[in-house]
């Protein structure tokens, strides 16, 4: 309605802030009728995914375990030439104010690996994949995985 010109910038302006608001408010409420996690429960989780993630991953074979990337990565960012941040759902839902900015990272990476062209062949062979890059050609991607 905006962008056809039906609605003033002010008057929409005006309705996204009581859109806003109304959120704000709503994700209060349901945060007070919601109980706090106790720190058992927290690192209960926390150790959940440790004990998945060291059977799921081997970055040193063909394949990454598809489960994981199903279950636990919820977006992937580039951030330089050739290197990525893949961010983990942990399953809690956090506010705007808390999800995490993959290009302004303050913290340490759970886990750092580089796919080299061996990994990417093995992958390439093992997915029946057209051969479409040369070893002359290739640059080592890196990936860093935050929760």
């Amino acid at each position: 309605m905006r962008a056809d010109g039906e609605l003033p910038r002010e008057e929409y302006q005006a309705l996204c802030k009581q859109a806003d608001d109304e959120i704000a408010r709503l994700e209060q409420e349901l945060k007070a009728l919601s109980p706090a996690p106790e720190p058992q429960t927290v690192s209960s989780d926390l150790k959940a995914i440790y004990d998945f993630l060291s059977q799921k991953v081997d970055v040193h074979g063909a394949r990454l375990a598809p489960e994981l990337i199903d279950q636990f990565v919820e977006v992937v960012t580039p951030f330089a030439d050739y290197s990525y941040r893949w961010k983990l759902n942990t399953g809690c839902k956090k506010s705007k104010e808390e999800r995490t900015n993959l290009m302004a990272v303050s913290e340490k990476p759970l886990l750092t690996f580089t796919i080299d062209f061996e990994t990417a062949k093995r992958y390439r062979e093992a997915n029946k994949m057209p051969h479409q890059f040369r070893r002359a050609a290739w640059i080592d991607l890196t990936v860093e995985v935050y929760l």
